[in-house]
């Protein structure tokens, strides 16, 4: 399992990622999956564990994000993932 962070633009992502590395959360940047979104654009994969650190480096850093996913996927697929949006 992982959360995945979605972005509504490119340049967010990136600030995003480099804020991340900077803190050694190892983030993942990588495609929005087609199941979230029809639009080109990325997101950040980091782990359950540096949720709260994360999102709390982005809102010091004032980098906007629009959605956070709990993300399982069956057997390691990245094909068959079952994504759950959190409030």
């Amino acid at each position: 399992m992982h959360i995945l962070i979605t972005f509504d633009s490119t340049h967010h992502a990136l600030a995003a990622e480099s804020t991340l590395l900077e803190a050694n959360l190892e983030p993942d940047i990588q495609p929005i999956p087609r199941e979230l979104s029809a639009s080109c654009g990325l997101a950040i994969a980091i782990p359950p564990s540096a949720r709260e650190q994360a999102l709390q480096l982005l809102h010091q850093g004032a980098i906007a994000y629009r959605a956070t996913y709990r993300v399982s996927c069956q057997d390691g697929s990245k094909r068959k993932c079952c994504y759950e949006e959190e409030a």
